[in-house]
């Protein structure tokens, strides 16, 4: 009878420790992490525009309904990129040609419940001058963030870490490509 007992309350303390390893595992997080802006040095050469506005577009299946709750993740994305963009300096501030940034989002896969959480995210980024709609700069930037069960034992965590890796990868993937565009023109 002993051994029953323990072998059942093995299996109950198994199981509870399995639930609250992926507690907080069922959505995603919403709007309750911050990311860091990304640094660069100022660069030697700038864009021949001054930057207008960064403007949010999707190209999603289900026109955005995959975040479910979770409609502040690309918001959050979008201040982000506004972030980085203006601590880059890689506009020209005393330019008279005026340009959008225009981040649409094409694949947004988060994270639900597991032990590993794994985010994936892909953009296109286009800069577009105001006067003539003409598109001066094109990038396509997929990014994946794989954080494992060990790095936190809070799915909620480790959830949040997964999609602010991935969207930092996500604008520093297009912010090297932009600078290297810059770099490289004449």
């Amino acid at each position: 009878m002993a051994v029953m007992t323990r072998g059942i309350s093995m299996r109950i303390i198994l199981g509870f420790t399995i639930l609250l390893s992926l507690a907080g595992c069922g959505t995603a997080p919403v709007g309750d992490f911050t990311l860091e802006v990304i640094q660069f040095n100022a660069p030697s050469k700038k864009f021949d525009a001054d930057l207008y506005s960064v403007v949010l577009a999707y190209n999603l299946p289900a026109k955005g309904r995959e975040l479910g709750p979770n409609v502040e993740i690309p918001i959050q994305w979008r201040d982000f990129l506004q972030a980085s963009l203006d601590e880059s300096k890689f506009f020209d501030t005393a330019s008279a040609l005026s340009a959008d940034v225009i981040m649409t989002i094409n694949l947004v896969k988060l994270p639900i419940a597991g032990g590993a959480m794994q985010t994936e995210l892909a953009a296109t980024y286009s800069i577009v001058d105001r006067g003539t709609e003409n598109e001066l700069f094109f990038s396509n930037i997929r990014s994946k963030s794989d954080i494992p069960f060990s790095y936190a034992f809070n799915g909620q965590t480790r959830m949040q870490e997964s999609v602010k890796r991935a969207i930092t990868d996500n604008v520093s993937g297009f912010l090297n490509d932009f600078r290297n565009f810059i770099q490289t023109r004449s």
